[in-house]
């Protein structure tokens, strides 16, 4: 028996070295205008899912991309097919698609709702047409079941087939002022009422799982119930944010991880760049995304080109986690010592500009590389739009405001909106929900405009907080929430939801798994942008060296009772080799100081989030030495 098993093994191993990686995106964007399909910016996903896709060691010749007018709906099963037919025992197959969904009437008796969940082609018009059109070109549920089975199939269980759906399908919220992918408008006879119980099934998820097929990891933007807005990226480009999202956190992974590990970054990131939305996972939690293969930790960057003796450019931009302000040493490749350093000036997604502290002599690019010494975190930028009419005395005092440093007025798709009209002035978000209210009546404009600032200071402000991450080397720490019953707390209801309704009440654990203690704090960022401080529990009367976990130890808080608002909720827990005072700098907006004494990288950096002195303010990165965090993301329901 133990020979068999180190066969098995042996074999297993031997397939999982020779296996290729061949990868299928599918991108429309451009519908044509006579389909009334609203243009979205499928385009700038595929550059994104690229870029990640050679990061993680896809040949660029197994990477076959299809876009706009080559995506009709034989277009993209022919580039199914054709990928099925070059596949073999072993390989790893990733799927992207980003363009619309379309809710549709179910052919067969599966559904719960009469309605299938479907991609939308090129070739696919928006409107039911009874005798014209009525789905056809539509690729349903069903279909893209059958043709992952297929993939499946070729791979077989050493295999991975993982799809990505970045669209969406019935979208029954509030349609804010963002790019939505997908319609709430059904293919279905005006009259075709759905069943009452909505069916939580997700597109692609169809098919048989057998012992001979590989197993599938499939992620989706959105619920069935769903729409699915758009986003920013580091450029300031319209993208999809189950793309941008998932890209981000598979390109910046520094050691192997499973899919459930993807999937809960996942969740933190859409948290600040798509709030409204649940993103979806199916699949195996504990398999390892690429069989661990093909996380490689880059510790040195090389420099592609000469500008002049002060300028180089380099191949790591924003998809390596490098963003502007990062510092750099320059080695020529054949030195132990640097010759010179510089701080990156511009980031795109895969190149950077560096700006040399000392001039340097030209013509030796190719003999240079780059190493990090400090990294800057992402560009802090939130972008509002005034809706106040011209004529309105607030427009110019509102457009003073919007124009702060962190903040950028613009003319199309905004993360925020102001209107204001009834004598209350409002902000939305660009999913159209309510983040700040203020009657104007007997204010003055300079009061009204300190308003707005300071909420958009607010919701930019928690934007940053609810992505920040820092891996924390030294500590190895976890943190879990758990349903209790509120007067028996207990008695677990549930382990890890991923909702809890109001009324409710949770507990959370924190546990040391490493083995060095720690200081542990840890924040709650509401849905309505406010951040509250859990630990350290100052109405208690302890302080934050109070708060220390020796390896093995845990901690478990009181039950707390869930209130309002609604939304997505994220708990950030901080840990640290010092205490933290971070009451103060909460309570006071970034003001406290602890006179002379010096403060810590996280301190620093929470005291730099409310001061945001200037547009796309560089904010150094904390010490691995120093800060380690972990974040657990749930949603509050009514």
């Amino acid at each position: 028996m133990k020979n068999t098993l180190i066969l098995i093994f042996m074999v297993a191993a031997a397939l999982s070295v020779h296996a290729e990686k061949y990868a299928l995106i599918i991108a429309i964007g451009d519908y044509p205008e006579e389909g009334k399909w609203p243009d979205i910016s499928s385009q700038n996903d595929v550059m994104h899912v690229e870029a990640a896709l050679l990061k993680l060691g896809f040949p660029a010749d197994h990477i076959r991309k299809i876009t706009d007018g080559q995506a009709t709906k034989q277009g993209i099963l022919d580039a199914l097919n054709g990928l099925a037919s070059r596949v073999t025992k072993g390989d790893i197959v990733y799927i992207h698609y980003s363009g619309h969904g379309q809710q549709v009437v179910d052919q067969g008796t599966d559904e719960i709702d009469g309605l299938d969940e479907a991609l939308v082609p090129y070739d696919s018009p928006l409107e039911f047409k009874a005798g014209i059109y009525e789905g056809i070109n539509l690729i349903r549920d069903d279909e893209m079941g059958e043709v992952t089975a297929n993939l499946r199939l070729r791979c077989g269980p050493t295999g991975q087939v993982i799809l990505i759906l970045d669209s969406c399908h019935s979208g029954t919220g509030t349609r804010g002022m963002g790019y939505v992918r997908g319609t709430d408008r059904l293919m279905a006879p005006a009259n075709f009422t759905p069943g009452q119980k909505q069916s939580e099934k997700i597109q692609g998820s169809e098919g048989l799982t057998q012992p001979d097929m590989a197993p599938m990891a499939s992620f989706f933007g959105a619920s069935p119930r769903e729409l699915n807005y758009e986003a920013k990226d580091e450029q300031s480009r319209t993208v999809g944010s189950l793309t941008y999202a998932f890209t981000t956190v598979v390109s910046q992974m520094q050691h192997a991880v499973t899919f459930g590990e993807i999937f809960d970054r996942v969740k933190q990131k859409m948290a600040a760049i798509a709030p409204r939305q649940n993103p979806q996972f199916e699949g195996p939690a504990d398999l390892s995304f690429l069989g661990g293969t093909s996380v490689a930790q880059v510790f040195d960057f090389k420099i592609s080109g000469v500008q002049d003796e002060n300028t180089l450019t380099g191949d790591f931009g924003t998809i390596s986690d490098v963003f502007a302000g990062t510092t750099v040493a320059i080695y020529e490749n054949d030195q132990k010592e640097p010759v010179n350093t510089g701080e990156v000036t511009k980031s795109n997604l895969t190149n950077c500009i560096i700006r040399l502290d000392k001039p340097m002599t030209t013509g030796k690019e190719s003999l240079l590389k780059a190493i990090i010494l400090e990294k800057s975190e992402p560009p802090v930028e939130t972008t509002v739009k005034n809706l106040i009419e011209n004529a309105d005395s607030l427009y110019s005092a509102v457009n003073a405001a919007i124009e702060i440093p962190l903040t950028r007025g613009v003319t199309e798709a905004a993360d925020l909106y102001v209107y204001h009209k009834d004598k209350t002035l409002k902000i939305e978000t660009k999913e159209g929900a309510e983040i700040f209210t203020l009657k104007t009546a007997g204010l003055t404009k300079e009061q009204t405009a300190l308003g707005v600032r300071e909420s958009v200071r607010a919701y930019a402000q928690c934007q940053f907080l609810r992505v920040y991450e820092n891996e924390g080397t030294n500590f190895d720490f976890s943190i879990r929430l758990n349903q209790v019953d509120c007067t028996k707390p207990e008695k677990l209801i549930r382990n890890s939801p991923d909702s809890v309704r109001l009324g409710e009440c949770v507990q959370f654990v924190i546990t040391n798994a490493g083995i060095t203690g720690a200081y542990y704090s840890l924040l709650d960022i509401q849905p309505n942008d406010l951040i509250n401080l859990i630990i350290p529990d100052v109405s208690s009367g302890k302080t934050s060296d109070e708060y220390y976990l020796e390896p093995g130890q845990s901690y478990t808080s009181p039950a707390i009772g869930i209130s309002a608002p609604t939304g997505r909720e994220v708990l950030k827990l901080i840990l640290s080799r010092n205490p933290l005072q971070l009451q103060s700098i909460i309570a006071t907006r970034g003001n406290a100081r602890r006179g002379v004494e010096k403060m810590g990288s996280f301190e620093n950096l929470l005291v730099s989030s409310f001061e945001v002195q200037t547009r796309g303010m560089k904010m150094k990165r904390n010490s691995n030495e120093e800060v380690g965090t972990k974040t657990v993301v749930f949603t509050i329901t009514e």
